[in-house]
């Protein structure tokens, strides 16, 4: 009878470790297939131990008893971490090894040594093999050592099925009551006589437990599960090199992808000779350049004459394979993103369209907003009957003052941006004039110093009539710039100008440059008041104004100017002409 329990318990572990076997796959943890292997060895043990018939063989079948007596508890604990979560430590697993080895050098010692019994004989009754022990100190540790172990993993299950979200609770309840089984069944056999050891049946119900759970486990280990989908899936290659650039192998997407690779031998150098092998070598210094996964697309198709829409597109993620917290080579992960890189390219034509519709739009709605302020000005120099062509030549002259400025390499307030905002800001400045009644404005004659004041109010009032008409503009940079023309182009570097008598760099550099050309035009301009001045009287004019009346700063680049702006003025002066 204790013979064909020990046979139906061991053939029982047998059966369900080989279940396990035909179900098992890489992703189950290695701590439960240990688990599944151990277990009908021990039963073994004491199917053996029962038959042997001398004290030497029941020595070694006493041994095999204990090889799950010792292990599986440090197997199912670090399985139980594994399951709850929580990582540990390489020190403490060698710990809890280095400890269960310690025990089984004790238990080979029986027959030698009285560390682990004090005494062990062995009496056959009805052809069955019983042993008689007295306990020696070891086994006394032996035992604190299991129970440790089983009330620690009790409780870490309990605890983890109360605090954690994230972990099967149908896994963590089907372990709780194996592992509050196995504790019944061992404090049973040991204060219980009994002439079978219950522990062999224990292991059944654990192995059973752990085959029900195993598939659960193996999927709710995400990671591995889903690395192994990508590994399968068709559209994913992979291949790798060690640390010393020797080749570990490819599978067959790579391959194809790369046909390069079916020539290379795994163990064999990666040489750095071929474009693809460059290329692969340039990808793993940007991994050790940036010490982290880099991205990369590529193209076989891309020396070929065809469009984006044909042409076949991977992406390379290329990282570190790390072994814990070692690094150990680099691995390049091959994807196909054609259809991704499509509609990214279909997205990208159809961005480039909107931005030129919307471009052309906000070049349209700018060229009428400046053709309704040139208007505006326009209208005004119509209601001024002595400065005929004043906005269009003083917008000339600016824009050729502007653009001999921004040569000057120490002048970096001389943007392209500023340049063309102060040349497109010139026809405004005299806006302010819209305010002005038409008995002054019209008046041929000289101003009565009455007069004068209220013609002077032109400047701030433009300031106010820019500000008002660009209100509603985005580009409050230009709206800046141009109310700052309009209403302080009269002010004299001296601090005797209008409309605030600012001095110096007080007035913005670009009412100083409008105010340049306003008065060069004047002078050498006629008006119904007075005749034009010569070139070289009204160069000697604004020259002799420099420091008092504009900024000195300026004198070097309206000298440079002065032949451009009298080529420009005869040119006016001859077109004029033609027109008479």
């Amino acid at each position: 009878m204790v013979v064909a329990y020990y046979s139906v318990v061991f053939i029982a572990t047998a059966i369900v470790s080989f279940l396990y076997a035909i179900k098992w796959n890489k992703n189950y943890d290695l701590h439960l297939s240990c688990i599944f292997l151990i277990i009908p060895i021990s039963t073994l043990g004491y199917l053996l131990f029962a038959l042997s018939s001398n004290f030497s063989t029941a020595i070694i079948c006493n041994q095999l008893e204990y090889l799950g007596g010792i292990f599986l508890p440090i197997l199912v604990i670090l399985l139980v971490f594994e399951i709850c979560k929580i990582r540990v430590k390489k020190v403490f697993v060698g710990i809890l090894f280095g400890f269960g080895f310690f025990l089984f050098a004790a238990v080979l010692s029986v027959g030698h040594s009285p560390i682990y019994y004090k005494d062990f004989f062995i009496y056959i009754a009805n052809d069955v093999t019983y042993a008689v022990k007295e306990n020696g100190p070891v086994h006394l540790v032996f035992q604190i050592y299991l129970a440790a172990v089983a009330l620690t993993s009790l409780f870490i299950l309990i605890r983890t099925r109360r605090t954690k979200h994230n972990v099967s609770r149908l896994n963590l309840t089907i372990l709780i009551v194996g592992e509050i089984f196995v504790i019944a069944i061992y404090f049973i056999t040991s204060f219980i006589s009994l002439p079978i050891d219950l522990i062999p049946a224990a292991y059944v119900v654990v192995q059973i437990n752990l085959l029900i759970i195993s598939n659960r486990i193996s999927l709710y280990s995400l990671d591995d599960v889903i690395m192994e989908n990508v590994r399968r899936t068709e559209y994913t290659g992979y291949f790798g090199l060690d640390l010393k650039h020797t080749y570990l192998g490819a599978n067959k997407i790579a391959e194809k992808v790369f046909p390069e690779l079916e020539a290379h031998t795994v163990d064999t150098k990666f040489p750095c000779q071929t474009d693809f092998e460059k290329m692969v070598m340039g990808w793993v210094d940007d991994v050790d350049h940036y010490k982290g996964t880099m991205e990369f697309k590529y193209s076989p198709d891309e020396e070929m004459d065809l469009s984006e829409e044909s042409k076949t597109f991977y992406r390379i993620k290329a990282s570190y394979i790390y072994d814990g917290n070692i690094i150990r080579g680099y691995q390049f992960v091959i994807s196909d993103v054609t259809e991704n890189q499509r509609y990214i390219n279909l997205l990208n034509n159809y961005r480039e369209s909107l931005e030129k519709e919307v471009a052309q739009q906000t070049k349209y709605l700018q060229d009428s907003h400046d053709t309704l302020i040139l208007s505006l000005a326009s209208m005004v120099e119509n209601r001024d009957s002595s400065t005929g062509g004043h906005i269009r030549r003083t917008s000339e002259v600016v824009k050729i003052l502007v653009e001999e400025m921004q040569k000057d390499k120490d002048r970096p307030e001389m943007t392209p941006l500023f340049c063309h905002n102060v040349a497109k800001a010139a026809p405004m400045h005299d806006l302010g004039k819209i305010a002005v009644e038409d008995r002054i404005l019209k008046k041929p004659g000289v101003f009565t110093k009455e007069e004068y004041e209220e013609m002077k109010s032109h400047a701030a009032k433009g300031g106010i009539i820019v500000q008002q008409i660009l209100s509603g503009t985005r580009d409050s940079y230009f709206l800046k710039i141009a109310e700052n023309v309009a209403h302080y182009h009269h002010e004299r570097w001296d601090g005797s100008g209008y409309p605030e008598g600012l001095k110096g760099t007080e007035i913005p550099l670009e009412a100083r440059i409008m105010a340049v050309a306003d008065v060069y035009d004047a002078l050498v301009s006629q008006r119904c008041y007075k005749e034009s001045l010569s070139y070289q009287e009204a160069f000697d004019y604004i020259e002799a104004g420099m420091g008092t009346q504009f900024d000195p700063d300026l004198n070097k680049y309206f000298v440079a100017i002065r032949p451009f702006l009298e080529s420009y003025y005869s040119s006016v002066a001859a077109q004029e002409k033609m027109k008479d």
